[in-house]
């Protein structure tokens, strides 16, 4: 399945990374190296910038996943990242996203998840959407469940959450 280029919300506009600038790419880049993101990630160790570039790189050859780069829709600024992988059943994929830390703590991780995920219900793209969540992460674990995920696997290191269209809140 491809997803759009660029998703207008109504108070975010997530553009992909395929349409991102030099600049725009390094801010990404810098930001998902940042000890207090990198933490949250399957992979925590830091990476080279052209590591980056051949990632976006490979995103043109694969429309199983979208990674867009997150803009208030005032101001225009890039306050993140969201993702989503097709999971390899049908309507249903892995979804992911991060803040940058000097935005965190406004109220733009449920807004960005909610609205992100809306649109692509909505738009009758995806009817399940399942999010791994490493446990020590207390803040993404409490807004899964907020927003109508549940809880249906957990592990050592993970919580597995997923959501459909009649579960999501707001």
């Amino acid at each position: 399945m491809a997803y759009p280029s660029i998703i207008h919300t109504e108070h975010f506009c997530f553009k992909s990374y395929t349409l991102l600038s030099d600049s725009e790419h390094k801010t990404i880049w810098q930001m998902r190296n940042d000890p207090g993101i990198r933490m949250y990630m399957d992979n925590p160790e830091p990476f080279p910038f052209e590591g980056h570039q051949k990632f976006v790189t490979s995103l043109l050859q694969n429309s199983e996943k979208a990674y867009y780069g997150v803009y208030e829709i005032i101001g225009g600024k890039l306050i993140g990242n969201q993702c989503v992988i097709n999971s390899g059943i049908e309507k249903t994929a892995e979804s992911g996203q991060y803040i940058f830390p000097s935005e965190q703590g406004h109220g733009y991780g449920t807004l960005m998840k909610y609205e992100f995920i809306d649109y692509l219900f909505k738009q009758g793209l995806l009817q399940r959407i399942i999010e791994k969540v490493k446990k020590f992460n207390e803040r993404n674990n409490r807004l899964n469940l907020k927003l109508g995920f549940r809880l249906y696997e957990s592990d050592s290191e993970y919580n597995y959450y997923e959501v459909n269209p009649k579960t999501l809140n707001v």
